[in-house]
């Protein structure tokens, strides 16, 4: 059975420290020897790790009662106690267009859970 990585331990595991001699290695001993190496090198296990990272886009509009709308190919909002998704086709859709739906849902999906908390 596969188990979902976990962000923090990847991030603990790839901690740099000073090692002998004054130079700089990540915990899992690979030698930083450039300013932003490290960053890349972290970057890069978590990426090989299986998880991604997101910038999760704003809402495009939001209504008096409210509630914020991400507008894409197909529409979604975050309201009172959910989301919904409009469907506007069922043909397929490139990757990119597939791509932006997911974090357009992701986004409503964390303001409703924000409003449930409030």
């Amino acid at each position: 059975m596969m188990t979902t990585p976990n962000l923090e331990q990847i991030i603990a595991d790839h901690r740099i420290e000073m090692a002998p001699g004054g130079y700089w290695n990540c915990h899992c001993g690979i030698n930083v020897d450039e300013k932003g190496s490290h960053a890349a090198h972290v970057a890069a296990v978590i990426r090989d790790s299986g998880l991604t990272v997101i910038a999760l886009p704003e809402a495009d509009d939001a209504d008096d009662d409210g509630s914020e709308w991400w507008v894409r190919k197909d529409s979604i909002v975050a309201e009172d106690g959910g989301v919904s998704l409009f469907a506007g086709s069922t043909e397929p859709m490139g990757a990119d267009n597939a791509a932006e739906l997911g974090a357009a849902i992701l986004a409503a999906a964390q303001v409703a859970e924000r409003n449930n908390h409030e």
